[in-house]
């Protein structure tokens, strides 16, 4: 009985068109940004989803080239809805990946049609931004970051915060547990919120209010409190 081998070799190089998704549509789990994994095997030049095992003493070679251009970027903005939308302000692209360049050597060997030993031996060129480790907890940014954030330490001069209950930007609950922290190292401290108004237009409406809690504490007048 004969035993016929079959030897081929193919070079597919495919260009990964990477899919928008929307920030609202949480990804939960694991992602990968490498759209295309081809499957070892004769006649398997194209499959991602499964693999041929055609043939009986057979052996496959071949090499692929994947390139992805920007396959992750998010984007960061100011909006009431998302940052497609014409009233986003600030928008910001971060280009977490920003090249992709992967080359995959695979090989296989079908013994019998329903056994096949497979090998991919492939190698990744990445260069992007990345994600770096929260500052918050490597030193000495966190020391820092404490230093010069307010509420951590008791300044000497009493404090006025203004914040505009439809505030687009930070929410109002920001200066709400920025009071309590300032509250909890007994800082004198007073928040004052005005209704409707919003990161820009508290501006007009406090301003009288402001001028007149910075002549009172000039003339020597004690800071009223919002602590409790």
């Amino acid at each position: 009985m004969s035993v016929r081998f079959l030897a081929c070799f193919a070079i597919v190089a495919s260009m990964l068109i990477a899919g928008v998704s929307s920030a609202q549509d949480q990804k939960k789990g694991e992602f990968s940004v490498q759209r295309f994994s081809p499957a070892a095997g004769p006649r398997n030049f194209i499959t991602v989803q499964g693999a041929r095992t055609d043939g009986k003493m057979a052996f496959s070679v071949s090499a692929f080239g994947n390139y992805g251009d920007r396959p992750f970027v998010i984007t960061t903005c100011v909006s009431a809805t998302d940052c497609a939308a014409n009233n986003a302000s600030q928008r910001r692209e971060i280009n977490i990946v920003e090249t992709l360049v992967t080359g995959e050597l695979v090989g296989s060997f079908t013994v019998i049609p329903a056994l096949q030993l497979g090998l991919h031996l492939p190698y990744t060129f990445t260069h992007g931004a990345g994600i770096t480790t929260d500052p918050n907890d490597v030193e000495p940014w966190k020391t820092l970051l404490v230093e010069n954030d307010p509420g951590f330490a008791v300044g000497e001069s009493p404090v006025l915060i203004i914040h505009g209950e439809h505030d687009e930007q930070i929410p109002v609950i920001s200066s709400q547990l920025l009071l309590a922290r300032m509250c909890g190292i007994d800082q004198v401290v007073e928040r004052r919120t005005y209704p409707g108004q919003s990161h820009a237009g508290v501006i007009g409406p406090s301003f009288p209010d402001m001028l007149e809690w910075i002549d009172a504490r000039l003339a020597g007048e004690e800071a009223p409190t919002s602590c409790t």
